[in-house]
């Protein structure tokens, strides 16, 4: 995964393009509409003046009315009097101010596909029945009907404006910046500068104060008019003010929109509030929800019955029927039940909030001043109540159990379960979802990959759970607890010795199957240029030994880590040598250079490892699934005939079928490794 790849950004910078040719576009029609000039354009279109046939058409054929003709100028490919399609292309029109009114020659021409068409698309090009249309640039093609008042705004060729109360600006420039304020609401804040291109990699630069140079997603971009560009259309909207809408974007039936930017695909509709937003690519606000101050980037969705305020959403992440304020939420993220979100920093995303939880006891009495640090992939059961200020960033992919009450604390320990005992005490089961709930772990990776819909963002957001970042995250917490000492990282939870070790397990298998098949994949490389035998385990055993020490020393650290979790884009792409250190600080087998008899010898069984815990993985896939079967037959009738049960379950049959590939691919080089010790006798 690398961020430093220009093709990577190459939309971003696209976008960036995009957005000045269409202000550009329309400052130039401004300009030409403001000259002295009888006739001023290009070879596509002409801006000149009415003439007296033309001016007559208007007033007493189409019924059109305005205080200054002279401020009237036509825009279009023809210096011929162009009455008779006036007379078909407008009606019923009060113009005021300066307007450019477009006239299209080819009035049967329609260019909207087909997969994009709905009802208003079928109307005829043309301006109609509009109360007032005061100083804007209506370019040849576009549809303008029955609405209230029409002002300070440029709509393109192919775009729609049709019946909406007021469409207008305010203040002389508006631009696609937010200063979006998270975490303490007041008290305190940290501002993070967004605009329309912003990543959640300019997020997390930011929220740790990091400078960034990336003028493609940080550079703002200014605006005097609205701009509805091509295929965009607005309607059924009581009150638009200082908007912009890209290509295909669309605000349809909402209640309130003011100050946004919309690109292509996004969508605001359904009796909606909207003020003050930054919708990406494909991004909505749908079902009378209230959205303020907030950035929604590609693919993401707000609503029904939402409330969302100074608030950063990443991509591919949908809230609906809850609150969501003064918080960060990364790829992926899910709250589709009504449930509270208070002042929450979760850069990483990937969780879900059940319905009920309340994740939003910021205030302590005296100020709404506190704040939540989440982990990548953090679930927040049913009912569920988090007291602030609370740190699990460092403890990514646990599940906090429905009905508990966390208390503030910091605990680093990743994959693991929170939940009360049978006295009411919070309890914490370290690793408890690698050894009792693998299906989740091999099913959320292929969710991630198969639901991430954000195009642009891809380069950035496919990272592996299981990767360089949480395995050093599980090492640092298989350290703690084979410690035996009373450590916070644990939190204010209880840790029973039965769940100690389990964790001690847990992790341990988890990281020696992470390094092992990154040593299998690496055989299997160097088996492809090296034929003999000797040569790829000298070149194997001299990367390992060599590899550099990534990891911690082996002692647990006893304070409090107070840390903002690894990023995943800054990990680095050579796992490779992050895998070499652990295997040779978790193998002796492989810890000193030994005679090639030896190598041999100690690879076999560090790959007849590998085979134990690839079976034993599969084995605790099916288990994980199987378990919920056993207690759903026993308690629900028809249960078997309405569930997919273990054995045909798709990621179990998947993870067996991987099982048992890679125990014959392993089996392949054990034979290959016999062979060769027999060829060197």
């Amino acid at each position: 995964m690398t961020t430093k790849n220009a093709s990577n950004w190459a939309p971003f910078e696209a976008c960036l393009t995009e957005q000045r040719q269409w202000i550009e576009r329309c400052n130039t029609l401004l300009q030409q509409s403001k000259t002295t000039s009888t006739n001023f354009g290009s070879a596509d279109h002409l801006v000149r003046r009415l003439t007296n046939l033309e001016r007559d058409t208007l007033i007493q054929v189409c019924h059109c009315q305005c205080s200054d003709w002279s401020q009237v100028q036509i825009l279009v490919a023809s210096s011929q009097d162009v009455s008779h399609h006036l007379a078909k292309q407008v009606s019923r029109t009060r113009f005021s101010g300066w307007v450019l009114l477009g006239v299209d020659l080819n009035e049967n021409n329609v260019s909207v596909q087909e997969d994009k068409k709905n009802d208003h698309d079928f109307l005829p090009w043309g301006v109609h029945k509009n109360g007032v249309v005061r100083n804007c640039i209506l370019e040849p093609g576009c549809r303008v009907y029955d609405n209230a008042v029409v002002s300070n705004t440029f709509i393109a060729t192919n775009a729609s404006v049709v019946q909406c109360g007021s469409i207008s600006t305010s203040g002389d420039k508006n631009d696609d910046a937010l200063e979006v304020e998270v975490g303490p609401e007041t008290g305190g804040s940290r501002p993070i500068t967004v605009t329309i291109r912003s990543t959640i990699i300019d997020v997390c630069d930011s929220l740790r104060g990091i400078p960034t140079n990336r003028p493609c997603c940080l550079d703002a971009v200014s605006r005097s008019m609205n701009i509805v560009a091509s295929h965009a259309k607005i309607v059924s909207t009581q009150l638009v003010l200082n908007v912009s809408l890209a290509t295909h974007a669309r605000i349809e039936g909402a209640a309130h929109v003011s100050d946004c930017t919309l690109l292509e695909g996004a969508q605001i509709s359904t009796g909606s509030v909207v003020k003050k937003a930054l919708l990406q690519w494909n991004a909505s606000v749908v079902g009378n929800s209230s959205v303020s101050n907030v950035l929604l980037m590609e693919e993401s969705s707000i609503g029904p019955n939402s409330f969302v305020s100074e608030t950063i959403v990443g991509p591919d992440s949908h809230l609906s029927a809850g609150e969501v304020h003064a918080s960060i939420l990364g790829p992926n993220s899910n709250a589709h039940h009504q449930s509270l979100l208070i002042g929450v920093l979760w850069p990483l995303g990937r969780g879900n909030v059940g319905y009920g939880a309340n994740v939003g006891s910021n205030h302590t009495g005296r100020l709404p001043d506190q704040e939540l640090l989440a982990g990548e992939g953090v679930f927040f059961g049913l009912s569920a109540s988090i007291k602030f200020p609370l740190n699990i960033g460092n403890s990514p992919y646990t599940i906090v159990a429905s009905g508990v009450t966390l208390p503030p604390q910091n605990v680093t320990m990743p994959f693991s379960l929170l939940l009360m005992d049978d006295n009411g005490k919070n309890v914490i089961l370290p690793g408890w979802v690698l050894t009792s709930s693998p299906y989740t772990v091999v099913r959320s990776e292929a969710k991630y990959k198969n639901r991430r819909k954000a195009k642009r963002h891809d380069f950035y957001t496919g990272w592996s759970m299981i990767r360089p970042g949480t395995i050093d995250l599980c090492w640092k917490a298989r350290l703690v607890l084979q410690s035996k000492q009373k450590s916070p990282h644990i939190g204010s939870n209880l840790l029973s010795e039965n769940s100690r070790k389990a964790g001690i397990i847990a992790y341990t298998d988890t990281i020696q199957r992470y390094a092992l098949s990154g040593l299998f994949h690496r055989i299997i490389e160097l088996q492809q240029k090296m034929p003999i035998c000797s040569q790829w385990i000298s070149k194997l055993f001299k990367e390992i030994w060599e590899a550099p020490d990534y990891l911690m020393g082996g002692e647990a650290s006893t304070s409090s880590e107070v840390t903002w979790p690894v990023m995943p884009w800054e990990e680095g792409n050579d796992s490779w040598k992050h895998e070499c250190a652990i295997i040779r600080q978790e193998f002796l087998a492989v810890s000193v250079p030994k005679s090639h008899k030896e190598k041999v010898d100690g690879l076999r069984s560090l790959l007849v490892r590998f085979r134990e815990l690839e079976s034993s993985h599969a084995q605790k896939v099916f288990k994980s699934k199987k378990r919920d079967d056993l207690r759903g037959t026993a308690t629900i009738p028809g249960y078997a005939q309405a569930h997919v049960l273990a054995e045909d379950d798709p990621v179990v049959k998947s993870t067996r079928e991987m099982s048992r590939h890679m125990d014959s691919r392993i089996q392949k080089i054990l034979t290959d490794l016999d062979e060769g010790q027999r060829s060197r006798l």
